[in-house]
């Protein structure tokens, strides 16, 4: 993390761009490539930690000026005080005054989620928490750009031998309130056992689809096998 925390980006910073850049190039190639072995492929969203696990950096939006500045931290204060009380409804209020000044700092829209979380605004908290993540100047985990690159490659190639898996939205419709956290993962991106199972079995359904009529009567005879090994992920 150290080596990691002198070089934040900002999510508009252009070496963000030209990695999605590369990340879609990429995944067109191997696509391709797939489709021309006649390879089936399945292709899959990147889950994540959203609801347990802040920015790793937050960084300020480029042109914020010192009175800007000051407005924002002042906001921004009284937000934390009042969470910090559990008065959520309250705080939200000095919160989005400070989004309003500068949206972009990951730790506020962190917090901003938390809120709407314990008030069980559910759908809003998830974009809360879905900006928080998409705005981390340490992006160690997939944001919904890296997720909107893997759909749009996948209706691409949708019909020439690649099968779409949105591992992304199977785990939040698991998960409470329908916001990955702790009951899925270990801590930002590496699954728990329930987060493995629940991933290997959405794997492996897909792949079952996939095989010859009699593949999946045969797995289904066989019956579970005890002390079986976790698929792992990443």
């Amino acid at each position: 993390m150290k080596m990691f925390s002198n070089n934040r980006l900002r999510y508009d910073d252009p070496s963000r761009q030209r990695v999605f850049d590369h990340l879609q190039s990429n995944l067109d190639d191997i696509l391709r490539c797939g489709r021309e072995s006649g390879t089936p492929i399945i292709l899959s969203t990147m889950a994540v930690n959203l609801k347990d696990c802040g920015p790793f950096g937050s960084l300020h939006r480029v042109g914020l000026d010192a009175n800007q500045q000051s407005a924002w931290e002042k906001a921004y204060q009284e937000g934390v005080s009042l969470e910090s009380t559990g008065l959520y409804q309250q705080a939200v209020v000095p919160y989005g005054k400070a989004a309003e000044i500068d949206a972009q700092f990951a730790d506020l829209q962190f917090r901003i989620g938390r809120c709407h979380l314990a008030l069980t605004n559910f759908s809003q908290a998830r974009q809360d928490f879905e900006l928080a993540c998409d705005y981390d100047a340490l992006a160690f985990r997939a944001d919904t750009r890296i997720n909107q690159a893997i759909k749009g490659a996948a209706a691409r190639y949708d019909g020439k031998g690649v099968y779409f898996v949105d591992a992304a939205e199977t785990l939040a419709q698991d998960s409470p309130a329908g916001i990955p956290g702790h009951e899925l993962f270990l801590e930002h991106v590496h699954l728990n056992f329930s987060g493995n199972y629940l991933l290997a079995k959405t794997f492996a359904d897909q792949v079952a689809r996939r095989l010859p009529g009699q593949w999946p009567c045969r797995a289904r005879e066989a019956g579970p096998r005890r002390n079986s090994a976790t698929i792992g992920w990443r």
